[in-house]
């Protein structure tokens, strides 16, 4: 049996630079990488029913991920805190379900020779109105795609709103979130999450604390 080793260069870099008291912006790069499991790395067949296999594939190459990102936090107006994000994120050797004949079979593996790449752009509103109402408005921009495959790209405008409200020993909460269409990287499905939204109401007394949503 032969050992073999590779080395892989990790970190993850910020710099920051303060505007006033109540300003700044940062920069941050970030490196990493992922090996996948036994469950992948593999060439056992595993017969599923009459028409379908899966196999693992012992070739697979580790998934590097690198993240650029930039940020912008300020206080306005004193009780206005808004923050805006913007990311590119590149994953090398992404792992992903590859499918293909074999006989009168489907056969259902893994490929890692892709790349998947998430360009993100957000903008967080978060505003206390009062000692007892405080809300937070979300909105986020985000271009999923495979750089070998143009038919493999989505994009993706998603909206979020969560408001609270402090009485005496209650929180009420509402919150809403519009439906997401994203780019799984692992199975490169096309897939749309619906709308969602929720209420709860918490109490906290002094030895009890009940919550119904």
């Amino acid at each position: 049996d032969k050992l073999y080793s590779k080395f892989f260069f990790r970190t993850n870099t910020w710099i920051r630079y303060n505007i006033d008291s109540k300003q700044w912006f940062a920069g941050g790069f970030s490196m990493g990488n992922n090996q996948p499991g036994i469950n992948y790395l593999n060439d056992v067949n595993q017969t599923i029913d009459g028409y379908k296999i899966l196999r693992g594939n012992p070739d697979l190459d580790n998934t590097r991920y690198m993240g650029y990102s930039l940020i912008y936090e300020g206080v306005w107006h004193k009780y206005v805190n808004l923050q805006g994000r913007v990311e590119f994120n590149k994953n090398v050797h992404q792992i992903y379900n590859d499918y293909f004949l074999e006989g009168n079979k489907i056969v259902n593996s893994y490929a890692s020779e892709g790349t998947f790449n998430t360009v993100t752009a957000n903008l967080n509103i978060s505003s206390r109105f009062s000692d007892n109402l405080r809300t937070n408005i979300g909105i986020s921009y985000n271009y999923m795609y495979v750089p070998e495959t143009a038919a493999l790209s989505r994009h993706n405008i998603v909206g979020s709103l969560d408001v609270n409200y402090f009485i005496r020993s209650f929180a009420i909460n509402a919150y809403l979130s519009t439906p997401e269409k994203v780019l799984d990287p692992e199975t490169r499905a096309f897939v749309d999450r619906p709308l969602s939204y929720g209420f709860s109401v918490r109490y906290s007394g002094k030895n009890w604390m009940a919550e119904v949503g």
